[in-house]
């Protein structure tokens, strides 16, 4: 690791298998995720932590799943972990968001609040998983997610709720 100055800023560069990754460290308001995405070795304190390149977009209903927003929040907690616990590298924008939802001053129920986030996230992906959990068909976010999976060619993975996917 060494520090090096690129117009003004502070960056800190990790050394990738046959490339140099850049990020950026300035409270993160300048981060890059595109390079994020490609690092493959994070260093952490004195211990490297191997990281995929892709990663999963886990799509679940929320704001009008029949059993509410907590539940909906819950659930994508639940097949995030399932996922986690068989090495499936996932991001769910809904586990990542639900609370800090609670202090936006957006509205956090609309599908284009959150959408306008979670694209950058599905452009990052390996492909998305949708969890066929309670009212996942009429899910306005998930049929953004998946037009947007379909217009970027990735892949879409369909899986019942509790159930690993066969991926790849």
């Amino acid at each position: 690791m060494q520090k090096r100055k690129r117009q003004g800023k502070e960056l800190t560069v990790y050394k990738r298998f046959t490339s140099t990754v850049d990020l950026i460290h300035e409270d993160f308001d300048m981060f890059d995720y595109r390079t994020a995405a490609k690092l493959m070795r994070v260093k952490n304190n004195d211990n490297e932590l191997d990281i995929p390149e892709k990663f999963w977009y886990l799509a679940t209903p929320y704001s009008k799943y029949p059993l509410g927003i907590e539940q909906a929040y819950l659930d994508a907690a639940k097949m995030t972990a399932l996922l986690m616990e068989h090495k499936v590298f996932v991001f769910s924008p809904i586990v990542h968001t639900h609370t800090p939802a609670k202090y936006t001053t957006g509205n956090p129920l609309t599908s284009d609040y959150w959408f306008s986030l979670d694209e950058k996230y599905i452009m990052l992906s390996k492909g998305i998983i949708v969890c066929k959990m309670k009212g996942w068909e009429e899910s306005e976010g998930i049929k953004k997610e998946v037009e947007l999976a379909n217009k970027l060619k990735l892949p879409v993975i369909y899986a019942d709720y509790m159930v690993v996917p066969k991926l790849d």
